[in-house]
């Protein structure tokens, strides 16, 4: 549901969105986020790293924990 308020509202420079195991069925509304905003970083904890589907124009970190996703976080994206 807050996946689809986003989609409506205007966009912005960056949106980073955290969440649990990506639910495959969620992938239709976080595709249309990519045309709302200029960046977008989905961060998925995972304990079994599953991993994880392709987005175009979408950077995807998939971590077993927090302080994994924070390491992932700082080699992909702020270094980019």
């Amino acid at each position: 549901a807050q996946l689809i308020a986003l989609r409506r509202s205007r966009g912005v420079t960056s949106f980073v969105l955290v969440t649990g195991v990506l639910d495959h069925d969620d992938l239709p509304y976080v595709s249309t986020l990519r045309r709302r905003f200029d960046r977008l970083v989905v961060v998925s904890i995972d304990p079994d790293r599953t991993p994880a589907p392709h987005f175009d124009g979408v950077r995807v970190i998939v971590a077993a924990d927090a302080d994994e996703a924070c390491a992932a976080w700082n080699l992909q994206v702020h270094t980019a």
